[in-house]
């Protein structure tokens, strides 16, 4: 029987679906005003300057990811560039980079071995941080060294469980 045989199933369906994108959307938020008051609260150990420093890099970095979200990749780097004018060891900026490199050309030889480069500096800056994980296994799979992709990606998911996006990058490695 067509799915049109049974409207109020269709309707349920929709309804989950619209449920489970709501819970994520708050999901979402919380985590970003967790990050925030975390941020927040580290910031302001820092002196006046240092933390005015801090917040530039972070906007930076934060408008980076905005701009790789539209494809816009040269603001992307530039605003990752700019961040590391300010500091040259700041991870977030350096991984940055990095998936901006990556995203940009995927298929580029010569591009996923700097962002492999990009993303290992990242790591060994901080060891913490998820993203430089995600982005090295992305390069990885797409260099066909998927034992280490897997290594990575999950990796990137035991440092940041709530975000589902590794689980379809294992999934397809």
């Amino acid at each position: 029987a067509a799915s049109s045989d049974y409207p109020l199933r269709d309707v349920y369906k929709r309804q989950q679906l619209e449920a489970q994108k709501k819970a994520e959307e708050d999901r979402r938020a919380a985590e970003a005003a967790h990050k925030k008051k975390d941020e927040e609260a580290r910031l302001a150990k820092l002196s006046q300057e240092e933390a005015e420093k801090q917040r530039k890099i972070t906007n930076l970095v934060n408008d980076a990811e905005q701009a790789l979200q539209r494809k816009d990749f040269p603001t992307a780097r530039s605003n990752t560039q700019e961040a590391l004018t300010l500091d040259g060891n700041n991870a977030p900026a350096i991984s940055k980079l990095a998936k901006t490199t990556y995203l940009e050309n995927p298929k580029n030889a010569e591009g996923l071995q700097k962002t492999l480069d990009l993303t290992g500096k990242a790591i060994s800056l901080s060891p913490g941080y998820w993203e430089p994980y995600y982005v090295q296994g992305l390069a990885e799979g797409e260099s066909k060294q998927y034992d280490k992709a897997i290594r990575d990606l999950t990796k990137a998911s035991e440092l940041n469980p709530s975000n589902a996006q590794y689980l379809n990058e294992l999934a397809n490695t």
